[in-house]
Order: structure tokens, then C-alpha cells, then sequence
């Protein structure tokens, strides 16, 4: 799977990631892992979108809602 986009985000306790692709049917998904830093604690969603351009707007409202909780946007983490 290589991502369309990537985003990450963390606070002090909690981290946020999303990242958009091509599933193998070609359809576009938008996949949300989120949870505790310093715990196991948290979750993931998939997310269907119908074009690349309305899943780059509901990236970019996941990052206005990140940045609205207090989150940092860091760089990609492996």
C-alpha cells in the first residue's frame, strides 16, 4: 500500500495518524489510527471517499480538528 497522503500528529499523551490510498479495488480510503503514547489504548477507522479531491478536504479536516485538541502535526514516525 503506498499512501496518497500521510498526516501524524501527537500531544503529550495521545497520537493521531491518517493516511489515504488506493485499496486493491482501486477505491480510495482514508484509514485513522489513533491512541495512547505511553499506553495500548486506542483504535482505527476506514473511511471510504469517492474522489482523491474530497478525501483531501476530509484530511484537511481531520488536521483542523487535530490542531484545534492541542495536537502537534510531526513528521512521519517509523
Amino acid at each position: 500500500m503506498n499512501p496518497i497522503l500521510e498526516r501524524h500528529w501527537q500531544s503529550s499523551t495521545r497520537y493521531y495518524c491518517a493516511r489515504m490510498y488506493r485499496d486493491m479495488l482501486g477505491d480510495v480510503v482514508i484509514e485513522s489510527v489513533w491512541g495512547g503514547r505511553f499506553n495500548r489504548l486506542g483504535g482505527s477507522a476506514t473511511l471510504p471517499v469517492d474522489t482523491e479531491e474530497e478525501g483531501r478536504a476530509i484530511m484537511d479536516q481531520l488536521s483542523k480538528e487535530r490542531l484545534h485538541r492541542r495536537y502537534d502535526e510531526v513528521a512521519q514516525v517509523r
